[in-house]
């Protein structure tokens, strides 16, 4: 699950304050900002997540009912956002000094991580024991649910998730004379609008039809639309070459260098989309919060283009609790009141996509922004979790280090990808 980092950083810096008056003490501990929202009582949760994640003061005001539902105080510890790889190391680095939280944030990219390494403490006793919280999980979309269930044991409950979907730039669009892309376009009409999108304004300014999707997520997304994948369905064999996903690669590359409707990557893709200079961009629902705090409304979302067969993608998280917490109940009631419908309403406002599906369907029901908002409910009847195993991590340098040769035209796709799909199998023989 994808989320950009720069937006985020600025939100922290600019909200703590609010926090601070909402009940919450701040105190910096190296890379790590605490902050403390006190109950009336002696238990305190200690809860991790990355910088940004949500606005501080809809988060204040869950924590808020917590504390007057529990009594419990809550220790808040924030995270820099920078990767998933660093946060989860972040993670494990406090487990193994003893400062280890009660629950954290963590995305299905680290889930297998942690549980993996039999970290996680597993739900379902919990919910005989709190029968209340029971409604919670009933809520959630089972499909998305999915991933945090292995072996008949629960530890997690969702509370977002995102797909990737194509981001259109109206103005662009306008400019170039098009209707919205179709919901069901392919590779040939995706390649006309690229090439219509695809210009110099007057004044020397160069727009581009299309951005690459770039970084891992949403890369599968385009291989699930052509029938392709990292790995194969029970991650024991890489597929990264197979013809399916080599083609994907070499449109990729074609899109800059054989039909020059793409910037060459490392761009700031998501700023150019915004200065009318990109017209296709690809994420999830997490750009929106940037645009409307932008004040930039000139946007729409269609699903991706398909080649063979349209499958969306999707990457999740939950609040596991650990097993090394001395309050798992106390961690497990916040972990709920984190994921109930009107804690994710309050939470996910124009980020990410809530997993209840009471909250998606009232989602849909009350945006006016993005017109198309449907496709972020729609998505989760039929989408596949993005593949996470426990070594993901390492997948993910191994692949930004083939794509940069591809988008660099160092190397042909299939050589990159050979080169990939080797390492991947090595990973999953050393696992």
């Amino acid at each position: 699950m994808k989320k950009k980092s720069g937006l985020f950083l600025v939100l922290l810096v600019l909200t703590t304050v609010a926090l601070v008056s909402a009940g919450g003490a701040k105190a910096a501990d190296d890379d790590v900002t605490r902050e403390v929202f006190k109950g009336t009582n002696k238990t305190t949760v200690k809860v991790v997540m990355q910088a940004g994640g949500y606005r501080q003061e809809a988060l204040a005001a869950v924590f808020q009912e917590y504390i007057n539902e529990t009594g419990n105080s809550v220790e808040l510890r924030w995270v820099p956002n920078t990767s998933w790889a660093e946060y989860f190391n972040k993670i494990q680095t406090m487990i193994a000094s003893g400062d280890a939280p009660d629950c954290f944030m963590v995305a299905i990219e680290g889930f297998e991580i942690f549980r993996s390494r039999d970290l996680l403490e597993p739900l379902d006793p919990y919910f005989n024991k709190y029968p209340a919280q029971k409604a919670i999980l009933d809520g959630e979309h089972p499909r998305l649910q999915a991933p945090f269930i292995v072996d008949g044991k629960l530890y997690g409950l969702g509370i977002e998730w995102n797909n990737v979907v194509a981001h259109v730039n109206l103005n662009i669009l306008n400019e170039a004379g098009l209707p919205m892309p179709p919901a069901n376009w392919n590779y040939d009409t995706f390649l006309e609008y690229a090439k219509k999108m695809t210009y110099t304004r007057p004044d020397g300014t160069k727009v581009y039809g299309t951005s690459i999707p770039d970084y891992y997520f949403a890369a599968s997304a385009w291989l699930f639309n052509n029938g392709a994948s990292f790995m194969n369905n029970n991650w024991t064999r890489s597929t990264i070459n197979s013809p399916e996903a080599v083609e994907v690669f070499q449109f990729f590359q074609d899109l800059i260098y054989k039909y020059e409707v793409a910037p060459r990557p490392p761009v700031e893709t998501e700023q150019l989309f915004m200065n009318d200079q990109i017209g296709l961009y690809y994420a999830g629902r997490w750009p929106v919060r940037t645009f409307t705090d932008s004040g930039f409304s000139a946007v729409d979302v269609v699903r991706l283009p398909t080649n063979k067969s349209p499958v969306a993608i999707f990457g999740s998280g939950c609040f596991p609790v650990l097993k090394a917490s001395k309050n798992k109940d106390a961690a497990f009631l916040l972990a709920s009141k984190l994921s109930s419908l009107k804690s994710q309403e309050i939470l996910l406002t124009a980020n990410s996509i809530p997993t209840n599906v009471q909250a998606m369907d009232n989602m849909v029901k009350n945006s006016t922004f993005p017109k198309n908002t449907a496709v972020f409910r729609t998505d989760a009847d039929v989408a596949r979790a993005v593949e996470s195993p426990n070594f993901y991590a390492d997948i993910e340098v191994a692949f930004n280090r083939a794509l940069s040769k591809i988008l660099a035209n160092e190397s042909t796709p299939k050589a990159a990808l050979d080169t990939l799909a080797r390492e991947i199998d090595e990973l999953i023989a050393n696992r």
